[in-house]
């Protein structure tokens, strides 16, 4: 049985579809391979894909600070991270 999340209540009644848009090629595509297909995040067109908001950005310093070194290494992370993160792509 379904039951709604404490902090995500659905809002609209169970018989709703979820309509997606995609090119009739990724549509016949996705019928002939059975299979979704995954997208590097880097290698996506929009530069904003992974990244965090100016406000995670400036709240790091208080978060980290019994951690300097960690802090100092988050652009490397997140470089090395964005780059193991696959989206659906033509959904």
């Amino acid at each position: 049985m379904h039951k709604d999340h404490t902090q995500f209540p659905i809002k609209h009644k169970k018989t709703t579809k979820i309509w997606r848009y995609l090119s009739f090629t990724k549509f016949v595509s996705l019928l002939a391979t059975k299979s979704l297909f995954f997208s590097r995040a880097d290698k996506l067109n929009d530069k904003f894909e992974g990244s965090f908001s100016d406000f995670n950005v400036k709240l790091r310093p208080t978060l980290y600070k019994n951690a300097p070194d960690l802090l100092q290494q988050i652009p490397t992370i997140h470089k090395n991270l964005i780059k193991k993160t696959y989206l659906i792509v033509g959904i």
